[in-house]
């Protein structure tokens, strides 16, 4: 049976309702890409070319015993922009909890402290900014704040945990690895080069000492 008029236009209505996040999320992301991104120290994203709303972030460059390399998944909900992003971390890392909720002052669970203005980019600089800070006096949904220790331990292991990532995850740092590529001299992505180098580097000086020490005492 055929659609009335005002049928087709309910459902034309309805798909553009639908398609609205993406299509902002789309646009903030060509607007960082050709704005803010060269200059952008913490995070490096990619936008996921099968669903426009959804960014992939990872969150970089960050002090001691924080300095891994943390992905997470950005997603324009519905009612985006006038609702906060919604995000996930996909890499442990000692703050966020992954795959699973969680509770920022400017997130889902704050909507009345989220300014639209933020887009998705300034929302990642205000979460990574919270996964640089919050402390153990912090409490909230999918937040659970581990000892330094462990912090530095799952840092020194988030490159291997993110190579080891698969489904949409895995594409999603693929996706990132991409955009390091296309951009190394974006400010986030030379910085993350750099230590990438050094730490393998000093991974090749400790595996040259142990043989060495080894050879000696055979």
């Amino acid at each position: 049976m055929a659609l009335a008029a005002g049928g087709f236009d309910q459902l034309e209505q309805a798909r553009m309702v639908r398609d609205e996040p993406a299509r902002i999320s789309r646009n903030h992301f060509r607007s960082w890409l050709r704005r803010e991104a060269a200059t952008e120290e913490h995070f490096v994203a990619a936008l996921d070319p099968g669903n426009s709303a959804v960014w992939y972030v990872l969150v970089v460059n960050l002090a001691p015993p924080l300095d891994g390399e943390y992905l997470f998944r950005v997603t324009a909900p519905p009612g985006f922009p006038q609702k906060p992003p919604e995000f996930t971390a996909l890499t442990p890392n000692g703050v966020f909890e992954i795959n699973g909720p969680l509770c920022i002052s400017i997130g889902k669970y704050h909507p009345q402290n989220y300014a639209q203005a933020l887009g998705m980019d300034g929302f990642m600089r205000n979460a990574a900014m919270c996964l640089a800070t919050f402390d153990s006096e912090i409490h909230g949904i999918g937040v659970t704040i581990l000892p330094a220790a462990e912090q530095q331990r799952l840092a020194n292991r988030s490159l291997a945990y993110n190579a080891g990532l698969e489904g949409k995850a895995g594409r999603g740092r693929a996706l990132v690895e991409e955009a390091i590529a296309a951009h190394p001299d974006f400010l986030a992505a030379r910085l993350l080069l750099a230590r990438r180098a050094a730490r393998a580097g000093a991974a090749t000086a400790t595996e040259t000492a142990a043989a060495t020490h080894a050879a000696a005492g055979a």
